[in-house]
């Protein structure tokens, strides 16, 4: 059983005007969310070093000052990787692949809204794009800390050994029926933590917290921005760090407090929690088929159960 499935590219791209970044727009939204995230099963952001942690040598986790934190660069990749998928947005130009990879993706999509001449897709408008054309990005994520003494919230867990895509190996499984590229994503599941490389982890049940800065937004952007999150309508948990083939990495967030952009002689509309869900319905029809299809992927509940198979030698793998 595969840790992951796919979801289709849609056919399309919907480019418009690059939006003013340094004007507010009192029509449009500006503020900042707190957000709350709650581990749903243990969690890794490795760092790259070598710690030694209750008398054994275990590879680390990133660290502010001594406290785990979720980086708010990692998590805005995956944000926008959903934001993309349920959007008629551009897609970079696959890598790792024999041959002319844009003939396996939709005409429109054969070029990057980074070598673009006709404005932004929905994912550039909002997260930015770097190349031929720029654009500043209008959200910025905080670095997300866990809350409570980190003593109480690492513990050491083996990780099995896992190996990097190879699509150029496995470029049909990326296909769809009609030979297009499609995304990928992880399923939630039962965590493979019995054998391999001993990383300190954050546990089940982590409670981390930080914010994101917006500004110049619809209602649309809003909403898909939340449903990003998941915390939309529909709920969904998100897969966020290393190991996710392993079933690690499962986080649901929670929108905590909306607060509007305020200065002198400008704020900000309001809006509460009930206008996020509404705003995050206003575009799921259209997408309805990827939503669909993603949501079979990150619902928690139905997929906290999916385990490696086991071959005919008893070993686990994927």
């Amino acid at each position: 059983m595969k840790p992951y499935a796919f979801v289709q590219l849609s056919q399309k791209v919907q480019r418009t005007a690059l939006r003013p970044r340094n004007t507010l727009d009192p029509s449009l939204h500006h503020g900042k969310w707190i957000i709350r995230g709650r581990t749903l099963t243990p969690l890794i952001v490795r760092s790259g070093r070598i710690l030694l942690h209750n008398d054994r040598l275990v590879h680390g986790p990133t660290l502010q000052n001594g406290h785990p934190v979720l980086p708010g660069s990692s998590l805005k990749g995956v944000v926008r990787s959903i934001y993309e998928a349920v959007s008629h947005s551009c897609i970079d130009k696959p890598s790792g692949t024999k041959g002319d990879p844009l003939k396996h993706l939709p005409v429109e999509k054969r070029v990057a809204c980074s070598n673009h001449e006709e404005g932004l897709c929905p994912a550039c408008q909002v997260f930015g794009c770097i190349g031929k054309n720029i654009a500043k990005s209008l959200v910025s994520f905080s670095d997300f800390f866990l809350q409570g003494a980190p003593s109480d919230w690492l513990q050491i867990q083996l990780i099995p050994p896992l190996y990097r895509p190879r699509l150029d190996k496995a470029l049909h499984l990326y296909l769809d029926d009609e030979d297009m590229f499609q995304r990928k994503f992880y399923f939630h599941g039962a965590p493979e933590v019995k054998r391999g490389s001993p990383m300190l982890v954050l546990k089940q049940g982590a409670i981390l917290e930080g914010e994101i800065h917006y500004q110049q937004l619809t209602d649309e952007e809003l909403g898909r921005l939340a449903f990003s999150f998941g915390f939309g309508d529909p709920a969904f948990a998100l897969k966020v760090g290393y190991a996710k083939p392993a079933y690690l990495g499962s986080i649901q967030f929670e929108l905590i407090h909306i607060q509007p952009y305020e200065r002198l002689g400008f704020r900000s509309r309001e809006i509460q929690p009930e206008d996020i869900l509404k705003f995050s319905r206003l575009f799921q029809e259209e997408m309805r088929v990827q939503i669909e299809q993603l949501l079979n992927v990150l619902d928690y509940e139905k997929n906290r159960n999916r385990a490696w198979t086991v071959n005919q030698q008893g070993q686990k793998g994927y």
